[in-house]
């Protein structure tokens, strides 16, 4: 502590003894030597007073370093993403994605992508960190190394090395895709923004019209039958069900088993209002499908 008399001439003096330094009020005996250290922020607010005099006082104090300021929470990821890195990163998987056909092709992570960010605009959340989760969400998908997730983990960790994204960012990368897949019953929304608004960007792609012609491509890809009548729709999918046992199931029953279940997964209002089209558009054509099926039209 300092005399202020001094910090009016601009001196540094020497320090006031411990023994002269008041109590904090006349109840608390306490000395500010014993107190503990003030956690981030908290020895700052007094400054939402807005007098000229405490605003002073503060400056003073900074200037002869009597209290140095504190320091903000540390970000999830300390790389940039910069328009350069979205730029690469797209080249790359064009190149990567190239004659995909499942479904999970270049066009459907650049609609994914475009869905993210109209959907962020309105619910807000990181845009370049929601941008580059969009466009790596399926480079590590287990279908594409054999059903295994460790292999797509592994091989989406490469890629992000090869792109030039550093560890700290690839974690929290990899973490907003994880959350954001469907894995069946199990499903679960994302704990953060990012991966609520890639989760739904994701789960709108495979609603209306685009969404029907994914279901069968990826049905042919895997020499999955269209429908078969003895085949029973299963209920409740596990993620060991959906994971490797797509191809025992129909297309026809996927949509039962998975499209129909995504409207009421979505976690964000823009989201849920442009899944109302999709899925009306999916439920006439499921209900045309049957009928011509059946033989009644």
């Amino acid at each position: 502590m300092y005399s202020s008399g001094a910090l009016r001439e601009g001196v540094i003096p020497d320090p006031i003894p411990n023994s002269a330094v008041k109590p904090f009020s006349a109840d608390d005996s306490v000395t500010r030597k014993s107190r503990p250290a003030p956690e981030p922020y908290t020895q700052f607010l007094f400054l939402k007073s807005n007098t000229v005099s405490r605003r002073f006082f503060v400056y003073k104090l900074l200037r002869y370093g009597i209290i140095l300021p504190t320091t903000r929470p540390k970000a999830r990821y300390m790389q940039e993403i910069t328009a350069e890195l979205i730029n690469d990163t797209i080249a790359f998987i064009k190149q990567k994605m190239n004659g995909e056909q499942t479904g999970h092709d270049w066009y459907h992570i650049e609609r994914v992508w475009k869905m993210s960010k109209k959907i962020q605009k309105t619910e807000g959340g990181d845009l370049p960190l929601i941008e580059l989760a969009a466009l790596l969400h399926d480079l590590g998908d287990y279908k594409f190394y054999g059903n295994n997730e460790k292999k797509g983990s592994l091989a989406l960790k490469g890629m992000m090395d090869i792109i030039g994204i550093d560890e700290e960012l690839q974690n929290t990368i990899a973490k907003i895709i994880d959350s954001s897949q469907f894995i069946g019953d199990a499903t679960k929304k994302p704990e953060t923004l990012e991966g609520q608004i890639l989760q739904d960007a994701d789960f709108l792609d495979s609603l209306g019209a685009l969404g029907i012609a994914r279901v069968f491509a990826t049905g042919g890809a895997i020499r999955r039958v269209i429908h078969d009548p003895e085949i029973p729709v299963r209920q409740k999918i596990s993620k060991f069900d959906y994971f490797y046992k797509k191809i025992n199931g129909t297309s026809r029953n996927y949509f039962t088993e998975k499209i129909l279940k995504l409207p009421k997964l979505l976690n964000t209002k823009t989201a849920k209002v442009i899944a109302e089209k999709r899925i009306k558009f999916v439920v006439e054509f499921l209900a045309e499908f049957d009928l011509e099926w059946n033989l009644v039209k």
